[in-house]
């Protein structure tokens, strides 16, 4: 990859898009365009988050910045929030479910961020 600083804004609203439309992606099940348009959209924002991750980890390899323990804190601080909606809130199952996928989709993205970069820095 190039040698471009760290960033940590695009990560951050990416990952709160995609958990912010996989809340309610499955409220209407009976109407299959209203659980299409929103799948798309979440996959769409997942897939840019994974893009922009592996963007981040596989830039040049100075040192662990900032910028890295920004991405990483974000993605498990929003995994935390999302665990302890998921076990504590008054929500439809629905999303008790999408916040306990989307919880173990973001602790899983960020050990394996941590993982990659600590790899692209050896």
């Amino acid at each position: 990859m190039d040698g471009r600083p760290g960033r940590v804004s695009r990560a951050a609203l990416l990952s709160i898009v995609a958990a912010w439309l996989g809340a309610g992606l499955f409220d209407d099940v009976a109407d299959t365009w209203r659980t299409v348009a929103p799948f798309v959209l979440v996959v769409a924002a997942t897939s840019a988050l994974t893009a922009e991750l592996a963007g981040q980890a596989g830039r040049h390899p100075r040192r662990w910045a900032f910028t890295d323990t920004a991405n990483l804190l974000i993605l498990l601080i929003l995994a935390a929030l999302l665990a302890a909606s998921a076990a504590f809130a008054r929500t439809p199952p629905h999303e008790r479910t999408s916040a306990a996928c989307f919880a173990v989709l973001y602790l899983v993205l960020g050990i394996w961020f941590w993982h990659a970069r600590r790899h692209r820095l050896r």
